[in-house]
């Protein structure tokens, strides 16, 4: 909800949502509060504004919730658990959702090749899919998957029998 009220001379234009922090700039006139208002509402409908509970995130936290309820259903998970786990010692995994960024995965992708490209790839693979599911079905409020916008190591050959 937006609230603008005359205070000092100056409009104060506020917008509170639940679940989000509350957002007030102050302007000089009473047609750029609207604007503001509408244009933040809109941001907070989009989800381009982190969520109050959400503003502190890090991939770590993903990682971690990744690991307790979608991994050990799976039929790898020992494997799976052993690159979750080294992910999760990564300095990417310490950065916070709203700092995530297609270079900063661009980095990790080069930092990563040291150990083949295979391997590099299903990384980045997984980090995709966790991105994903924390987006679509967890309710984690991402503006776009960084890791969809970098370019992958190519696939391994397929075996020739």
């Amino acid at each position: 909800m937006a609230t603008i009220r005359f205070r000092n001379g100056k409009f104060q234009a506020q917008v509170r949502r639940l679940g989000f922090a509350p957002q007030s700039k102050t302007f000089i006139s009473k047609k750029d509060a609207l604007a503001w208002t509408k244009r933040t509402e809109t941001l907070l409908d989009m989800g381009e504004i982190p969520t109050a509970a959400n503003a502190d995130l890090k991939l770590a936290d993903l990682i971690a919730r990744y690991l307790e309820t979608v991994t050990p259903a799976k039929k790898c998970w020992p494997q799976e658990t052993r690159r979750l786990d080294k992910l999760l010692r990564d300095p990417i995994a310490k950065t916070k959702l709203s700092a995530l960024t297609p270079a900063l995965f661009a980095q990790f992708r080069d930092r990563r090749l040291k150990d083949g490209q295979r391997t590099c790839r299903y990384d980045l693979v997984l980090l995709q899919h966790i991105l994903k599911l924390a987006r679509l079905e967890w309710g984690i409020p991402l503006t776009s998957n960084p890791v969809e916008q970098i370019k992958k190591p190519p696939p391994s050959k397929p075996r020739d029998r």
